[in-house]
């Protein structure tokens, strides 16, 4: 039993992935623009619509997440492009995409960040942030994926 005890603890202290907007809002400290749960359609334009406010003299927009997710997919399809706006939004996959966005010449107005709870780590997160911060890109905030 107190072997048990002790591997569920190892497991425990070892765990890095991001579980709660708590844990989230402690390491990113930009706004939380909302939360997305289950690929929930009035979310993602709930969504979608805060993005739309939070960036309207932005014409170049980055939405990075480290995994790729449906939801952020989606907020990526219905983009901020409301009211006839001529913005240009750009998805990417960190995991995937890191490098080549890193060496671009590409110049954004501004990134918003996707964190999906249960998948995405504090480590995979801060170099997230840290890459775009080392870009030049403001970050506008940042979506909660749940589910």
């Amino acid at each position: 039993v107190f072997c048990g005890v002790a591997g569920i603890f190892v497991l425990l202290i070892f765990d890095t992935k991001l579980r709660t907007k708590k844990e989230v809002s402690s390491v990113c400290k930009y706004p939380c623009l909302g939360t997305i749960r289950k690929a929930s359609v009035p979310e993602i334009q709930a969504a979608a619509a805060v993005i739309s406010r939070n960036t309207k003299n932005m014409e170049k927009i980055l939405y990075a997440g480290y995994l790729k997710n449906a939801a952020m997919e989606e907020v990526t399809h219905i983009g901020i492009l409301a009211e006839g706006k001529k913005a240009t939004v750009s998805m990417h996959v960190w995991r995937e995409e890191r490098l080549q966005i890193l060496n671009e010449k590409t110049i954004y107005d501004g990134a918003v960040i996707f964190v999906a709870l249960q998948k995405d780590s504090v480590a995979s997160l801060e170099m997230m942030l840290e890459d775009i911060h080392n870009l030049g890109i403001p970050i506008i905030g940042y979506i909660i994926l749940e589910g």
